[in-house]
């Protein structure tokens, strides 16, 4: 039984009792807290790209000593506001005004890309023998180890705020999907996705600070990127989901440039309550460290620990395929051990431009019991939580692909939600010009280079999976040709599992970038992507394009026994020939949780109802697309 939850609640709630002590203005601090020139980050990926901001100096008729020190104050200024922006968490939204005056503010940010991947067949009366289709591709799922940046999906938030310095509340409405190019889905539209107050009370001793924020509102922890969640848009440490308080206290260092801050918040998290997620009500306490040097060096420590404790939510009589046996069986049964998710972090962070460039590196362990009933309080490394349906750590990471395509049938994970996930990351850029001390190539014009990196090794009940590592890494290049023009390329190369190397994949993507300025808020971006493959397909298919035999079903419902891709080998089927299932394998492989409806190994009996249509059919077995066109137009305010 977990006794230690009571105390925390406390806790958190005599650590907010100064917030009703407000009678003098306090430091103004931005509920986005990121400088003029860096974009909100969104729900499902952040910003791509953000131009750096610059640094208001003193007029050359006026340099002087007066000025210069002016100067360098708001550039300490603005680096400060910078650091905090990544650290302990920082929350998505709009700034307010630095006086008393209560006013509204808005800003948001959205991305709508234009995606055709290219496929071929052979060519009937009337056809042609090239198709176009929405990409088929292994890395547009966001909540997937396999995710990349090179095929985006849309995206769109609005943040609406009322507030002064001391005091403000936020409304965040979000959504991907947009509905006037594509089918309407409620999954999609989420709405009123976000709202919170935060208080910045008045404190009595000099050069300390306390933020409440009270609500449902993002924390982010272990972002790679300077003003985002970096090149691989996730959070090795996470991003918070919850309903709940976070309270943070800063302290300066007496004469010196050293900032300490502590860090400390709870949650809530409600499940999707469909009969196919295990996953339950789950619960959120979180602690963090963090010293920031000259605004330019910052270290943080983190701890992250959701679980579930909650009876088995009341489902009746339910098909043999949902779970088998009585209500008492693994994970909807009432005999389910209590699950829990913990995540240890630390990380380094180093912003000096003139003397390097930007560096992040960060290192977390994540320890994982019965796990699957653990809902998605934290977003971390691609996953959604610890079992929230194949999206959580145990479907990307602990389970194996036979396991969790087959995981339906047999009711249960083989891993059982049980393990661990060790995980490194780092990312480095610099812009020859802030290196040089000025451009080689001429006004208007530089080069910004962007390496980066994540690898993981998994521990697992699963043995299947235990002991494999997943390695992946890449390089973005950006070249300004003009204020309003810009050339780039970026290539990454996956190796999704240690002990099948036919799964590995690269990707090239080629671009131009067009905007209205040097440094601006909108661009609209043409890109064509290669995908290479070790190897495209599989001998005999893969677990996502077999037919599923459910004794007893076939009788009451055929087509649950009916393949989607006509052409599947019979003797695939699981439970049939379990050689089959290894050979399934050998290949690249669809994201664990495909898609939903058309992406690559999203099908009607696999992950949606028998009435929706799924990927299109590329064959027996699936086979996923090597040319992708993309016309990308973003803007952040």
């Amino acid at each position: 039984m977990r006794t230690h939850s009571i105390p925390y609640i406390l806790s958190a709630l005599l650590a907010s009792a100064p917030a009703f002590a407000q009678n003098v203005q306090p430091e103004d601090i931005k509920l986005d807290e990121q400088p003029a020139g860096a974009p909100v980050a969104p729900a499902q990926t952040p910003a791509a790209n953000p131009a750096k901001p610059t640094v208001a100096t003193a007029p050359a008729a006026a340099a002087t000593a007066n000025a210069a020190t002016t100067s360098t104050t708001s550039e300490k200024q603005d680096k400060k506001e910078k650091t905090e922006s990544q650290a302990m968490g920082s929350v998505g939204g709009p700034a307010t005004e630095t006086d008393d005056t209560w006013r509204f503010g808005y800003n948001g940010f959205f991305r709508a890309p234009m995606r055709v991947g290219l496929g071929s067949r052979e060519a009937g009366a009337g056809q042609s023998s090239v198709t176009m289709h929405a990409p088929l591709v292994p890395d547009d799922q966001y909540l997937s180890w396999q995710h990349t940046k090179h095929s985006n999906r849309d995206w769109a938030e609005l943040f609406l705020s009322y507030g002064n310095s001391w005091a403000k509340g936020v409304v965040a409405i979000q959504g991907y999907n947009f509905v006037d190019s594509a089918a309407a889905d409620w999954h999609s539209n989420f709405g009123i996705g976000q709202g919170w107050v935060e208080i910045t009370p008045y404190m009595p001793i000099e050069n300390v600070r306390l933020k409440i924020k009270g609500g449902s509102f993002w924390n982010r922890y272990g972002g790679a990127g300077r003003y985002d969640a970096g090149e691989y848009d996730t959070f090795i440490f996470g991003r918070t989901h919850a309903m709940g308080e976070t309270t943070r206290v800063e302290f300066d260092l007496a004469g010196q440039p050293i900032t300490f801050a502590l860090e400390h918040g709870i949650g809530t998290k409600k499940p999707d309550p469909s009969i196919y997620n295990t996953a339950r009500f789950t619960l959120l306490n979180h602690f963090h460290a963090e010293m920031v040097y000259d605004q330019s060096i910052t270290f943080g420590l983190h701890f992250l620990d959701s679980w579930s404790q909650s009876e088995p939510p009341v489902t009746g009589p339910q098909p043999t395929w949902v779970y088998p046996g009585p209500a008492v069986s693994q994970y909807q049964g009432i005999n389910q051990p209590d699950g829990s998710m913990k995540i240890f972090g630390a990380e380094a962070r180093f912003d000096m431009p003139d003397v390097f460039g930007y560096l992040w590196a960060g290192a977390s362990y994540i320890s994982l019991k019965d796990a699957v009933t653990v809902a998605p309080a934290v977003e971390v490394i691609h996953s959604d939580g610890g079992g929230e349906y194949n999206m959580g750590v145990t479907g990307n990471y602990l389970d194996s692909e036979a396991c969790r395509w087959n995981s339906a049938y047999f009711g249960n994970r083989c891993s059982g939600g049980n393990g661990s996930v060790i995980t490194l990351a780092g990312q480095y850029e610099e812009k020859l010009g802030d290196l040089l001390g000025g451009s080689p190539f001429g006004e208007g014009q530089d080069l910004t280079v962007k390496l980066y990196g994540m690898w993981n090794k998994i521990k697992s009940d699963d043995l299947t999976q235990d002991g494999v590592t997943k390695l992946k890494f890449g390089t973005d290049w950006l070249f300004d040709v003009f204020p309003v023009m810009a050339v780039a390329a970026r290539f990454d190369y996956l190796m999704p599992s240690s002990r099948i190397k036919q799964q590995n994949f690269g990707i090239l993507s080629p671009r131009i970038v067009l905007r209205s300025n040097f440094v601006t808020h909108e661009s609209i971006a043409f890109q064509y992507s290669r995908y290479l493959y070790s190897k495209r397909t599989c001998d005999v298919g893969t677990p996502a394009d077999n037919p599923v035999v459910i004794p007893g079903a076939a009788a009451a419902n055929p087509s649950n026994v009916a393949t989607p891709f006509p052409g599947a080998p019979p003797s695939a089927t699981y439970g049939v020939n379990p050689a089959d299932l290894a050979l399934e394998a050998q290949c690249v492989q669809p994201p664990p949780s495909a898609v939903a409806p058309d992406g690559w190994g999203a099908s009607t009996q696999n992950n949606q109802g028998t009435a929706v249509r799924g990927m299109p059919y590329t064959g027996a077995s699936l086979r996923p697309d090597v040319n992708v066109f993309t016309i990308e137009a973003s803007m952040w305010w």
